[in-house]
């Protein structure tokens, strides 16, 4: 501890007056050091989005790929989303289905936005294509986050269809031929009956009616 001797009143009163001056300057800077650090911790944070995924998709169709940004700041902040493609036609929509590329966020509110790639026709089975998205708070450039998604392209697949060509099938056998009877007079008696082999014939049934209409047969063979 320093002691201060003086022995005149006026010098002691200015001296008196230097050490209340350095302590009200004193105290200053540590209100002043102290409102800065709290800023500061107010300002500390960050913005989140979520994992990026991969696709599978075929030439000539639209991708799409959704996303939550959250708002890990202690401060309402508007972020920029970006994203880009290797030339492909891309766009960037909220919840609505409304073209977006600036979303305001409450301290630790989400949002979510979709990413939409047109992937062009033509393109060749196997291609890999890498989208990065990124979200830059508009107020603290250097505050952002970014994630990839990717998408590999693979070629439909493609059936041709032949005509089915049937060759005797179901196997149904020809119908014989009955060659003429005795005489050609049904009369009673024993009677000689032939026909003719029929084609994929396996056994025959030979039927008699006692009408020329043929509308009663009995099976006799």
């Amino acid at each position: 501890m320093n002691t201060i001797h003086s022995e005149s009143p006026r010098h002691r009163a200015y001296l008196m007056g230097l050490l209340a001056g350095g302590l009200g300057l004193a105290l200053v800077l540590l209100l002043t050091t102290a409102v800065s650090s709290q800023a500061a911790h107010r300002n500390a944070g960050s913005v989140e989005l979520s994992f990026g995924y991969a696709q599978i998709s075929y030439a000539g169709e639209i991708v799409s790929f959704t996303h939550n940004i959250t708002n890990g700041t202690a401060l309402t902040d508007t972020f920029g989303i970006d994203a880009t493609s290797a030339e492909w036609p891309i766009q960037i929509v909220d919840a609505g289905g409304a073209l977006t590329m600036l979303i305001e966020l409450a301290p630790g509110l989400s949002h979510a936005f979709t990413i939409r790639v047109d992937v062009p026709p033509g393109v060749l089975s196997g291609t890999v294509v890498t989208f990065q998205i990124t979200a830059t708070s508009q107020t603290s450039p250097t505050l952002f986050a970014t994630i990839q998604d990717t998408v590999t392209v693979q070629s439909k697949l493609s059936l041709v269809y032949l005509p089915l060509i049937l060759v005797y099938w179901p196997p149904v056998p020809d119908a014989p031929v009955l060659d003429p009877i005795n005489g050609g007079v049904y009369s009673w008696g024993d009677l000689g009956i032939t026909w003719s082999a029929a084609n994929r014939a396996e056994f025959y049934t030979l039927e008699d009616d006692d009408n020329v209409a043929f509308s009663s047969p009995t099976v006799v063979y």
